[in-house]
């Protein structure tokens, strides 16, 4: 940046690493999404014909403005500058989740994970995609292969757990979300589906000691509060869960967009309150 203040790729790679941070709950909203529009909007001022940019913007608007119709036109920007852009067809594959349009977020995913064998986040996109389409064996698989090559890796083992919760494998589940914790502590989305696991296996106690843990937490601690939310749904407490969804709500907290997907979410989503959040959210009923 201080040798060359006109190379547009610096200033789209600036403007993911703010959405990011933001989407993963480690900034508020407030606090970098100025900052991750104007890194942006710089790199397309410098090169509008730069691929990475219109992808760094579209993200941008689908996770953390909330801006579907934006966020997905500046992504097909990006796809038509460069079709084997595999870190806008991950972000199309999360659009076309957001929308409903799950085999086809299935395709596009697949696509990106061709593209870069090599990559355990993209992987682990790819496991997420099949969870939400349900296709629980095929995202272990997913998981496995990512696994064998790095056994710590945190994303695979943490949707690994998820997978293994909806199947009712609820021991194995527990022990994959400890394995996750091993590796990267007491993250609160990884003990969130721990507990989660917990409350399914009828291990109430355990369940309602990380809620506890997790509420203590968030009075210090900025990180994304669907997480509690979560939690209290696989606790059955939907007042509790509701709430949290509400503060996640004003937040504008990334991780709640995948509620609407997200097969966890099950046991409360033919409560109206929940198709009225989605509705609310710019994503249906």
């Amino acid at each position: 940046m201080k040798l060359d203040a006109h190379y547009a790729p610096a200033f789209a790679g600036i403007a993911e690493a703010y959405s990011a941070s933001i989407a993963l709950g480690f900034l508020k909203p407030e606090e970098a999404l100025g900052k991750a529009k104007t890194a942006a909007e710089k790199a397309l001022v410098i090169d509008d014909g730069l691929a990475e940019a219109h992808q760094a913007l579209g993200g941008s608007r689908l996770l953390i403005e909330w801006d579907l119709v934006g966020g997905e036109r500046e992504l097909k920007r990006a796809l038509s500058i460069n079709p084997n852009l595999s870190g806008a067809q991950i972000l199309t594959g999360y659009y076309l989740q957001l929308v409903g349009r799950l085999p086809e977020s299935l395709a596009m995913i697949r696509s990106a994970a061709a593209l870069d064998p090599l990559s355990p986040v993209t992987a682990a996109d790819l496991a997420s995609a099949y969870y939400y389409v349900r296709q629980y064996d095929e995202a272990k698989a997913a998981n496995e292969r990512v696994l064998e090559l790095d056994p710590a890796f945190v994303m695979s083992l943490f949707v690994d757990g998820q997978a293994l919760e909806r199947q009712g494998k609820y021991a194995e589940a527990i022990t994959r979300c400890l394995d996750a914790v091993k590796v990267a502590g007491r993250d609160p989305g990884i003990i969130a589906v721990l507990g989660y696991a917990y409350a399914s296996a009828g291990q109430r106690s355990e369940a309602l000691k990380i809620a506890r843990e997790l509420e203590a937490r968030w009075q210090k601690q900025h990180f994304s509060p669907s997480t509690i939310a979560l939690l209290y749904v696989g606790l059955k407490d939907r007042e509790q869960a509701f709430r949290w969804m509400e503060t996640a709500f004003r937040e504008r907290d990334a991780q709640l967009l995948w509620f609407k997907v997200d097969p966890q979410l099950d046991p409360v989503r033919e409560d109206p309150r929940f198709a009225n959040l989605m509705r609310r959210m710019g994503l249906g009923g």
